[in-house]
């Protein structure tokens, strides 16, 4: 309660969880929040996030078909086994989010409250499928975790068989502005 000081703080939170399934992760959080007077409040923060794998993406039953693909290799049309499900293997999604934003509820429109907030996340390890074909075009642009799923013949290099488990393949990345008025 100082001049061009009104409010000042700054808040912080560390995390490690231990997953049976996919070992240890750290997740921590610290922000900041300013008043320089009342009514005017800037906030931002900073953190790292996880998701640990669900059951489901970890352990479902792999389940056989035949469907028609393209190899983008051999550029011909096959029709081979293919295994869906689970993936034991899998990882923690790990995201970085920053946000700030500001806080306006002036005294002297009384009830009123405005804010806007910019947010940037980017997650990298994110979980997905990518289905038969997927996962071999996936092989084919260059993703490795991808390419451990396509079992080609050494002699013909042709395709035997595709695993299309659940990979920690994806980075995903998005930005944006949240505006609430009241």
């Amino acid at each position: 309660d100082i001049m061009l000081l009104n409010n000042l703080e700054l808040n912080g939170a560390v995390r490690y969880a231990d997953y049976s399934t996919s070992g240890g992760v750290t997740t921590w959080k610290v922000g900041l929040n300013y008043s320089p007077i009342e009514g005017i409040r800037f906030r931002t923060t900073q953190s790292r996030d996880i998701r640990a794998p669900n059951n489901n993406e970890l352990f479902s039953s792999l389940v056989q078909n035949l469907p028609t693909l393209t190899d983008r290799v051999t550029n011909t049309t096959i029709s081979v086994a293919t295994f869906t499900g689970g993936n034991p293997l899998l990882e923690p999604e790990k995201g970085d989010t920053f946000t700030a934003g500001v806080i306006f509820s002036p005294s002297f429109l009384s009830g009123l409250r405005g804010s806007i907030d910019y947010f940037s996340i980017d997650l990298n390890g994110a979980i997905t499928t990518l289905g038969p074909q997927g996962t071999i075009d996936a092989c084919y642009n260059g993703q490795s975790a991808a390419c451990a799923g396509v079992i080609r013949d050494p002699g013909t290099n042709a395709i035997r068989t595709v695993y299309s488990q659940y990979f920690n393949l994806q980075t995903l990345r998005t930005s944006g502005y949240d505006f609430e008025l009241s």
